[in-house]
């Protein structure tokens, strides 16, 4: 097991220094720079002084002299400073950061709770109307776009029931609709996942001599073949992680919650780029991070996966 972990976590560094390699890159392709940004915010810059910026940005040097300066600030755990604020990039994400995740974190048990009861449900009763109701539930919730639904959960039960905050602010009541936002459409592909691999789970002959043995059909579902049926769930979790912190940019936007999304959005508005890419490759190391941890999973679900050679 040790053995596996480290070779994992080994393998990440190559990725993560790829990733970080295409970021730059492609912010590269961003039209302007911090010195045009600055200018395009009414500030009146001579040739010189505009020199003189670019210059202390390292803006003047071949990129792949600054690329390399910058890998090699990651290795430091350097991710640069903002060019607007002057603050360490590092220092602004780390305080935005903690709420992203709080809200990935409750969007993702959302989708959990959902999603699993719903492909438990459907799983039990197939081909019956429960089954039907349940998927027709799924598919309407993968149909139904996250920024729709946030505002239809405003208008619902901010504005008319008076329930919820419409403005997110920093405790349990503004966290309940962001959540929901984020974490229905994941629910749907949750409850579809769980039904077609519990089905499969309920065929083998260990539910059969389990059966046998007197259990009840909700023992047998969810004690001996939901355990089963999650190794392909917990891979599409870890998938979906991905998903949402992509998607809570949106929904912070919509809900004004502060996190990493307003930090992204006004970093591209002002063209900073430091901490654009900061932030980019801060979510691209959470997801690999996920993956790892998904991998190890597999082990503890399922001991008849086997983590490595040997």
């Amino acid at each position: 097991m040790l053995r596996y972990v480290l070779g994992r976590v080994t393998l990440t560094i190559p990725v993560l220094v790829g990733a970080a390699i295409l970021i730059f890159l492609l912010m590269q392709l961003v039209p302007g720079d911090a010195v045009s940004a600055v200018m395009a915010g009414g500030a009146k810059l001579s040739p010189e002084q505009q020199m003189e910026m670019r210059e202390a940005f390292g803006l003047n040097r071949p990129l792949v002299v600054q690329l390399a300066d910058y890998l090699w600030g990651l290795v430091q755990g350097d991710l640069g400073r903002s060019t607007r604020s002057d603050r360490t990039v590092l220092s602004l994400v780390g305080a935005q950061i903690p709420s992203t995740l709080i809200l990935v974190a409750a969007g993702m048990t959302v989708a959990i709770l959902i999603g699993v009861s719903l492909g438990v449900l459907a799983a039990r009763r197939r081909n019956t109307w429960v089954d039907t109701a349940a998927m027709g539930t799924a598919v309407l919730g993968l149909s139904v776009p996250q920024f729709w639904l946030g505002l239809m959960l405003i208008l619902l039960f901010a504005v008319n029931l008076g329930w919820f905050p419409a403005l997110s602010s920093g405790g349990f009541d503004g966290l309940v609709l962001p959540a929901l936002a984020l974490g229905v459409a994941e629910a749907a592909i949750l409850a579809r996942l769980v039904r077609s691999s519990l089905i499969d789970s309920l065929e083998q002959d260990y539910i059969t001599t389990a059966r046998a043995k007197g259990a009840s059909d909700r023992r047998v579902a969810w004690r001996h073949g939901l355990r089963n049926a999650l190794v392909p769930v917990v891979t599409m979790i870890g998938l979906q992680v991905g998903n949402l912190l992509g998607a809570a940019v949106v929904i912070e936007m919509l809900f004004a919650r502060q996190g990493l999304g307003q930090l992204v959005v006004n970093s591209i508005l002002r063209r900073d780029l430091p901490v654009l890419q900061g932030s980019i490759i801060i979510l691209a190391s959470i997801f690999v991070a996920i993956n790892v941890v998904v991998d190890i999973l597999y082990k503890f679900l399922d001991p008849r996966v086997k983590l490595g050679a040997g």
